[in-house]
């Protein structure tokens, strides 16, 4: 691999989760106006997706008292892709550790970016069941 070979290890991102105050009037706004789809529900948070999304989730929205948010999630695009995105974060010193706990993703490298905003890198995911109506 050269210097100027381009790096394609991280596919998309896949899900954000957010702080909420307000979860009625946040699960209106995301359900209601936009036309997500709850696909489930943990505790204080509910995961919510679009129409034609084929993961378990895009939006966590997690019941807190100031709104925020929480973490970002990223699909690497394949395993040994997540590999090296760790390795590298790692180097940088902006590591966090591993992490399993997000419904619908497997296991996920957690880190900082320069500004402070929690992140996660992963490569499994669940697919969602899709229910036509």
């Amino acid at each position: 691999m050269t210097d100027n070979e381009p790096i394609f290890d991280v596919a998309q991102l896949s899900h954000v989760e957010l702080f909420t105050p307000k979860m009625d009037e946040s699960l209106w706004f995301f359900k209601e106006l936009l036309g997500l789809q709850e696909s489930s529900r943990d505790g204080k948070s509910v995961y919510l997706r679009g129409y034609e999304e084929s993961y378990h989730h895009s939006l966590k929205l997690t019941e807190r008292d100031q709104p925020g948010m929480a973490q970002m999630g990223w699909r690497a695009s394949s395993k040994l892709a997540l590999d090296r995105r760790v390795s590298q974060i790692e180097k940088l010193g902006a590591g966090i550790g591993w992490v399993d706990t997000e419904a619908g993703y497997g296991p996920a490298y957690e880190y900082r970016t320069p500004d402070g905003h929690i992140q996660r890198i992963f490569w499994e995911v669940e697919r969602a069941t899709i229910l036509i109506a």
